[in-house]
């Protein structure tokens, strides 16, 4: 009881706070939001190593480049990046009093043909994205438009936020999965023809991971994906998210969905049959072709907008260790 009530109260401040920043115009947000980057990165130094150590991992140096100016090319995408973080936050905030009058103006759909056909044939599928631009914006703009949408999500330690949290995102109609012991829910959302979005880029070790390919590295990603849409036969269309840094409008980027060739030769009998088991699911080679196929879509975007992926994760921990890695420019 007194939890909710707490979460209450705050949650009505955080929706005050939301409503003055969503009414402040976007360049002063961003200018606010670039001097506070600057603070962090020079004097606060957050997480700052840990995203300078990724992004070097992800962008080595050019053979051309100095050490100085490799260094600061890493610095400017870094330093990018913490002020996206910041409007992403702003933008958390102010999503409390986007109507769809506020998303038809401030979210633009691209590749919608690819998108309709899966919402006409009332099945499900899942989504396939990224923590790049401002995702949880994503989910508020699909449930504007009627997308029956399903997220598996890591819910908040902390009761009280966890509470502000999760009212937030359902009151726009999104469905909540946690991410642990969901996989019959997860099943029966996809039958009941609701589109599940999966966000399969972060560190996930085993028995819920594989190591695979991923941005040039060893890394360890999540399998549910590959294993619920093989097993379901539904398809996964990629949808990304981007923010416009001169307007702060965002696009929604929808691709074809996703085809796995070598599966489908395998499942026909035409093709290399390691890469299912004797039962007909995913073998660990078809295991690890599925997610390398999802992965390179995901590296694709990542690498066209760097200054807007969540490079805070410690996402190659099997591979280094952050407190002791020394930075490359400093070898």
């Amino acid at each position: 009881m007194i939890v909710s009530l707490i979460s209450f109260f705050l949650g009505k401040c955080l929706q005050f706070v939301g409503f003055l920043i969503y009414l402040t115009p976007f360049w002063i947000k961003r200018t606010g939001a670039r001097v506070l980057a600057w603070k962090w990165f020079y004097l606060l130094q957050f997480r700052r190593r840990i995203m300078l150590l990724n992004v070097s991992m992800v962008f080595p140096r050019r053979h051309e480049e100095t050490n100085v100016a490799y260094r600061d090319r890493c610095e400017v995408i870094v330093l990018q990046n913490m002020e996206h973080i910041l409007l992403m936050l702003l933008e958390l905030l102010e999503r409390f009093y986007w109507t769809e009058e506020t998303v038809s103006r401030k979210v633009h759909w691209h590749g919608f043909e690819h998108l309709k056909p899966l919402l006409d044939s009332k099945k499900g599928f899942f989504f396939l994205s990224a923590h790049l631009g401002n995702w949880e914006l994503l989910t508020r703009a699909g449930c504007a438009i009627g997308i029956p949408l399903t997220v598996i999500t890591r819910f908040l330690r902390n009761p009280v936020f966890d509470k502000i949290w999760v009212r937030s995102r359902e009151q726009f109609g999104l469905e909540l999965l946690s991410e642990t012991g969901s996989g019959l829910a997860v099943i029966r959302s996809v039958q009941r023809g609701r589109a599940l979005g999966f966000i399969a880029d972060q560190h996930t070790g085993s028995p819920h991971g594989m190591e695979v390919n991923f941005l040039g590295h060893k890394a360890w990603c999540p399998k549910a994906l590959a294993l619920m849409a093989d097993r379901l036969k539904a398809p996964i269309l990629p949808a990304f998210i981007i923010r416009d840094p001169r307007t702060g409008e965002h696009h929604v980027y929808f691709e074809e969905t996703l085809s796995f060739p070598l599966l489908e030769e395998a499942s026909s009998g035409s093709g290399s049959n390691r890469l299912r088991s004797g039962s007909g699911g995913l073998s660990p080679e078809g295991l690890k072709y599925h997610i390398e196929m999802c992965n390179a879509v995901q590296e694709r975007w990542i690498r066209r907008y760097p200054e807007q992926y969540l490079w805070m994760h410690k996402r190659f921990k099997n591979l280094i260790d952050y407190k002791k890695e020394s930075l490359p420019w400093e070898l």
